[in-house]
Protein backbone atom coordinates (compact mmCIF):
# COMPACT_ATOMS: atom_id res chain seq x y z
CA UNK A 1 0.00 0.00 0.00
CA UNK A 2 1.14 3.63 -1.08
CA UNK A 3 1.87 5.67 1.72
CA UNK A 4 -0.39 9.30 1.85
CA UNK A 5 1.16 12.02 -0.50
CA UNK A 6 -1.37 15.33 -0.82
CA UNK A 7 0.57 16.77 -3.08
CA UNK A 8 0.19 13.41 -5.76
CA UNK A 9 -1.59 14.66 -9.02
CA UNK A 10 -2.47 10.91 -9.05
CA UNK A 11 -4.36 10.00 -6.61
CA UNK A 12 -7.73 11.20 -7.32
CA UNK A 13 -9.44 9.90 -10.14
CA UNK A 14 -12.27 12.41 -11.84
CA UNK A 15 -15.28 10.37 -12.90
CA UNK A 16 -16.18 11.62 -16.35
CA UNK A 17 -19.64 12.03 -17.34
CA UNK A 18 -21.66 13.06 -20.61
CA UNK A 19 -24.16 14.34 -18.76
CA UNK A 20 -22.14 17.52 -17.30
CA UNK A 21 -19.67 19.61 -18.02
CA UNK A 22 -17.09 19.11 -14.82
CA UNK A 23 -16.89 15.79 -13.10
CA UNK A 24 -19.56 14.97 -10.70
CA UNK A 25 -17.49 12.80 -8.35
CA UNK A 26 -13.97 12.41 -7.70
CA UNK A 27 -12.30 8.94 -6.43
CA UNK A 28 -9.92 8.73 -3.91
CA UNK A 29 -7.34 5.39 -6.12
CA UNK A 30 -5.99 4.86 -2.66
CA UNK A 31 -8.77 4.19 -0.34
CA UNK A 32 -9.87 1.11 0.67
CA UNK A 33 -12.23 -0.33 -2.08
CA UNK A 34 -14.30 -1.98 0.61
CA UNK A 35 -15.12 2.00 1.63
CA UNK A 36 -15.84 2.79 -1.69
CA UNK A 37 -18.48 0.18 -2.15
CA UNK A 38 -19.69 1.25 1.16
CA UNK A 39 -19.80 4.78 -0.49
CA UNK A 40 -21.49 3.80 -3.77
CA UNK A 41 -23.77 1.35 -1.87
CA UNK A 42 -25.33 4.47 -0.02
CA UNK A 43 -25.41 6.76 -2.95
CA UNK A 44 -28.09 4.04 -4.59
CA UNK A 45 -29.09 3.01 -1.44
CA UNK A 46 -30.13 7.40 -1.19
CA UNK A 47 -31.06 7.63 -4.36
CA UNK A 48 -33.70 4.33 -4.30
CA UNK A 49 -35.45 6.09 -1.39
CA UNK A 50 -35.50 9.64 -3.13
CA UNK A 51 -37.80 7.90 -6.32
CA UNK A 52 -39.58 6.06 -4.01
CA UNK A 53 -40.63 9.43 -1.91
CA UNK A 54 -41.44 10.35 -5.23
CA UNK A 55 -43.59 8.10 -6.39
CA UNK A 56 -45.55 8.05 -3.52
CA UNK A 57 -46.44 12.03 -4.07
CA UNK A 58 -47.48 11.27 -7.76
CA UNK A 59 -50.20 9.10 -6.51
Amino acid sequence: MKTWNPLSSDRYLSLQSNLTDTPPLIIDTEANPQDILEAALQRIRASSDLLKTLQSFTF
